[in-house]
């Protein structure tokens, strides 16, 4: 009988699950911090904790191959390799993810004016640099990063454990993207913003889905700091 400590079908989430959960647990403390403090400077600490996001996705991937002596290196995530017809793909749904959020932001606005107003402080404190900047940190270095982590990383683990644990998820349309957009959804109640919470739960979809139509972690860091960019070019109403 062969031992689950070199048995090669032992699920990747074995290895990976322990730095998956400190990653994420020191993660939300950091986004918790940059978002209800007012002494750090926002879009440096966001920054930062784009970059410790990124770092942390490397970790997480790391930590589920070699694990044990003389284990084979495991080859289950995706790559960072993007074609072109992925590029245009990623950059198309990014402006229909941005169209559709910002319908669904006004309708939310109208049955929950929370919404629009929790949006509107997010705004206030990323005015706090100028727009140009603002962009290069948010959208070309904090959201592509954060797709290293929750993309790149922890949907490779979460989505063949919800197939196997719950196998009438995979008939149900994005059903295997529940896992990571749940725990990406729930990591942004660190944040206490209303609004970021809800984006959370339709960008944990739409990214979610891009990577499982492409297989590529790349196609997702373009599409989520495209949507970050034109976010910040072209706010919802009322922001």
């Amino acid at each position: 009988m062969t031992s689950s400590r070199t048995d090669p079908a032992t699920p990747a989430l074995r290895r990976g699950g322990v730095r998956a959960a400190l990653a994420a647990a020191v993660l939300a403390v950091i986004w918790g911090v940059a978002f209800v403090t007012e002494v750090l400077p926002f879009f440096l600490t966001i920054s930062a904790g784009g970059v410790l996001t990124g770092l942390a996705g490397v970790w997480v991937r790391r930590g589920t191959r070699g694990w044990y002596p003389g284990e084979p290196e495991r080859r289950g995530f995706p790559t960072y390799r993007v074609t072109p017809p992925q590029v245009a793909l990623a950059l198309a749904v990014a402006v229909v993810h941005l169209a559709v959020g910002h319908g669904l932001f006004a309708l939310g606005g109208l049955i929950l004016p929370e919404i629009t107003a929790t949006a509107a402080e997010v705004y206030s404190r990323a005015s706090a640099v100028p727009l140009w900047l603002a962009i290069v940190l948010g959208g070309l270095i904090t959201a592509p990063l954060e797709e290293v982590f929750w993309r790149g990383a922890i949907q490779p683990l979460t989505g063949p454990l919800v197939s196997s644990r719950v196998p009438w998820l995979t008939r149900v349309p994005a059903g295997r993207l529940l896992g990571t957009t749940l725990l990406y959804t729930l990591f942004h109640v660190a944040t206490g913003q209303l609004a970021l919470i809800l984006a959370a739960a339709l960008g944990g979809l739409v990214w979610g889905w891009l990577l499982d139509r492409t297989g590529s972690v790349g196609a997702t860091m373009i599409a989520h700091g495209g949507w970050t960019s034109l976010m910040l070019l072209v706010p919802p109403a009322g922001t």
